[in-house]
């Protein structure tokens, strides 16, 4: 553990001293035509405090210079590894690196977007201080916003310990936001989790609830340590048909049914969680217009267990119920003007708030 009279210059020069075999993070990328944001991805990547990492990137089949780039890194720091593959998506990038990875903790990053310089540092101090296998950060919300050094020395943290705190917290914080470049993972926790390949969008949430029933002890800190990009042409923003959330939702039907005898064990509650999961894929199909197999959907995730009606709010309970007898209007409605509300809430976000640009 780090003391309050040690430096972070004197923790590194140690770890270059004691030349371990494994670094204590890998850093996981993937890649795929990002060109014009990937050398400040990098950048930020080399301009850590904590300097004991590797870092994996998968160019998975770019057809413009991200490859090039990621060479050009890798020849100039040796703790940046590139792999090349036939494009086969972010899950399969991912899982290639995770199948190298030789750290203690593996983070996530986008080549799009940029890590503050006291990213891995922040998951160090917690980790050091909690002994917890899976540290989590704040996630930036809605850019442009004003990121500020933190004082580590001073980081106030919720830990959470046993499965049934862990259980609980991690389905609903995990479910909601799951992006993973706001979390370190201890690699021995990971078992055998790994990103679905058959989903296009989400797949990092199927992803950390995979692995929480590995986990014994967690910690989130309302700090931002990552500044991510919002792009019109990302895939977060491509439309879905509703097969593909149907088969998400069977994915995570499964998930929850495999973890609920545990779950059961240790008393820990996962409807709500799993009920407000549901209801988000659900909305998900609404305002895409996919309304067809809405009523057969909603009518199997109730009679599954997946979907519990007196775990949400009257004002979604009875738009269900009316989704159920093919009346889809009033549930439209419903999710029509809770975007409109967080559209609102981002416009008076972004007036108040001013972008941080990262320097090496």
């Amino acid at each position: 553990m780090v003391t309050s009279n040690e430096t972070l210059a004197t923790r590194n020069s140690q770890l270059a001293t004691e030349k371990k075999a494994a670094p204590f993070f890998s850093v996981i990328i993937p890649v795929y035509n990002v060109a014009p944001y990937l050398r400040e991805c990098l950048d930020s990547i080399l301009a850590q405090s904590f300097t004991d990492w590797e870092c994996l990137c998968v160019n998975d089949g770019s057809t413009d210079e991200s490859g090039a780039i990621l060479d050009e890194y890798a020849a100039k720091d040796t703790r940046f590894r590139v792999f090349h593959q036939e494009n086969r998506g972010v899950s399969a990038a991912r899982n290639q690196a995770l199948a190298c990875v030789c750290g203690e903790f593996i983070c996530f990053a986008d080549g799009d977007d940029i890590a503050y310089p006291w990213w891995l540092e922040t998951f160090y101090t917690l980790q050091q201080k909690t002994g917890a296998d899976l540290v989590r950060t704040k996630f930036p919300g809605h850019r442009p916003y004003k990121a500020t050094p933190p004082n580590l020395r001073q980081l106030c943290a919720i830990e959470y310990h046993g499965r049934k705190d862990v259980l609980e917290w991690g389905w609903t914080t995990l479910s909601s936001d799951g992006y993973p470049f706001i979390y370190a993972l201890r690699r021995t926790c990971l078992g055998a989790a790994r990103f679905l390949t058959g989903v296009r969008k989400k797949e990092d949430i199927l992803f950390g609830l995979s692995f929480l029933p590995n986990l014994n002890r967690c910690v989130q800190c309302n700090i931002i340590t990552y500044w991510y990009r919002y792009r019109a042409n990302s895939a977060i923003r491509r439309k879905e048909a509703f097969a593909e959330v149907a088969y998400r939702i069977h994915q995570h039907s499964e998930l929850y049914h495999a973890q609920k005898v545990l779950a059961q064990t240790v008393s820990a509650d996962l409807t709500k969680a799993m009920s407000w999961l549901i209801f988000r894929e659900i909305a998900c199909i609404v305002m895409e217009g996919e309304r067809e197999k809405l009523c057969k959907l909603v009518i199997a995730c109730r009679e599954n267990g997946i979907l519990h009606y007196d775990k949400l709010p009257r004002t979604i309970q009875y738009p269900l119920r009316k989704c159920e007898k093919k009346i889809y209007w009033l549930f439209w409605l419903r999710i029509y003007l809770s975007h409109c509300k967080w559209a609102l809430w981002r416009w008076c976000e972004a007036l108040s708030f001013k972008v941080l640009k990262v320097e090496r």
